[in-house]
């Protein structure tokens, strides 16, 4: 049986946007913030996507499924925050 390891810490990318987002304020912070929000909301939809294509296991393709459309509508709203800043 295979086991889905979650990892309870933070990967370099992210605690180094978390140390970035960290020492900003007001609009600084919210632009870095919710362009990290876009690349993240990308990188999900390239991992679901490349799972519902070459996943092996059908509880987990299921799962990527079911809440692909959910990451594109987060992204999309993502995208409309960011095209506000300019």
């Amino acid at each position: 049986m295979w086991a889905l390891l979650i990892k309870d810490t933070t990967d370099a990318a992210h605690t180094a946007t978390i140390a970035q987002l960290d020492i900003l304020t007001g609009r600084t912070f919210d632009s870095a913030y919710i362009h990290s929000q876009i690349l993240d909301h990308q990188e999900a939809i390239n991992f679901y996507t490349d799972e519902l294509v070459n996943g092996n296991q059908l509880n987990v393709r299921a799962y990527a499924n079911t809440n692909l459309q959910n990451i594109k509508i987060h992204y999309q709203r993502a995208d409309s925050i960011a095209n506000a800043f300019y």
